[in-house]
Formats: structure tokens, C-alpha cells, sequence
């Protein structure tokens, strides 16, 4: 009797409280490696399709990030003009009153206080 290597045959047995029953299935070699072949590329696919998830995901906070942080920039660049602003205002206000009791400010540097940096 030659053995016939084509198929595989799976034997399911279920047995309910009265009856046992027995079900056999033959199922082709190549035809269970198609199979086999299509579920790993359907596998593979989603895999795939799961790692561009979590890339865009990446992306979208790192894009969050980027947007929180120039908001921030924007903000601290509105508090440093407001700060230059209130400098400039406490130093004209100590020009003027200098003026008023009398201090000379003299603002041109003397020949020794020249400082020359080498190129």
C-alpha cells in the first residue's frame, strides 16, 4: 500500500454527555501552505500597518511639542520686551533725575577705558 503524502488529515473529536462523534478533515499540503503563506502576509501587513500607526503617533506629538514650545518662546519673548521696557523706563527716570539734582553723567569713555578686541 503506497502512503499518500498530498494530504493532511485532522481528526476532531466532540463528545456531548450521550454520543461521542468523530469528524475528519483532509486537507491538501499546498493548499495548507497557501494558507499558511496568506496568514503571514496578512501578519506581516498589519504589523506593518500598527509600526506607521505608532510613527504617526510619534509624529503628532513631537509636532504638539513644537507647537507648546513656540507658544512658550512667545511668550517669553513678550516678557523680556516688557522687561527692556520698564529698564529703559527706570533709566530715563534716573537720567532725569540726575540732571534735575545736578550729577554730570558723562557718557564718553576715557582713553584708558577703551577696550580693543584682537580680530
Amino acid at each position: 500500500m503506497t502512503r499518500d503524502d498530498r494530504f493532511y488529515a485532522f481528526i476532531i473529536a466532540h463528545t456531548p454527555r450521550s454520543s461521542a462523534r468523530i469528524r475528519r478533515f483532509c486537507v491538501e499540503k499546498r493548499s495548507l501552505r497557501i494558507l499558511a503563506l496568506v496568514a503571514a502576509a496578512i501578519f506581516g501587513g498589519s504589523l506593518y500597518g500598527f509600526y506607521g500607526l505608532t510613527q504617526q503617533a510619534a509624529h503628532l506629538r513631537t509636532t504638539m511639542e513644537n507647537e507648546r514650545l513656540r507658544a512658550e518662546n512667545a511668550k517669553q519673548r513678550l516678557e523680556l520686551n516688557e522687561l527692556n521696557n520698564r529698564v529703559e523706563a527706570v533709566e530715563d527716570t534716573s537720567r532725569k533725575l540726575a540732571e534735575k539734582s545736578g550729577v554730570v553723567n558723562d557718557q564718553t569713555p576715557l582713553p584708558a577705558q577703551v577696550v580693543r578686541r584682537c580680530p
